[in-house]
C-alpha cells in the first residue's frame, strides 16, 4: 500500500517514516495523517453554558459517546 501512494504523493522521508510508525506531525498534509491512523470518528462539539464543552464522537453513523 505503501510503496504505490508513496511514489505517487508528495513528502520528504521524515513524513514518509511517521506514516509507517503511525505517527501523526505537524507537517504533514491531510492526506498522511488518513494514511496513518485511517479515516476519523466524526465529532462534534457544542459550547454549553458560558465555557462548558461537551462533544459527542459518532462512527460509522452510529453515536461512540458523549465527551
Amino acid at each position: 500500500m505503501y510503496t504505490t501512494v508513496f511514489k505517487n504523493a508528495a513528502g520528504s522521508s521524515k513524513v514518509w517514516n511517521n506514516i509507517r510508525g503511525h505517527i501523526v506531525s505537524s507537517c504533514m498534509n491531510r492526506e498522511h495523517v488518513l494514511l496513518s491512523w485511517g479515516e476519523p470518528a466524526e465529532v462534534w462539539v457544542y459550547m454549553r453554558g458560558g465555557l462548558t464543552w461537551q462533544g459527542v464522537a459518532f462512527l460509522k453513523g452510529k453515536v461512540l459517546g458523549a465527551l
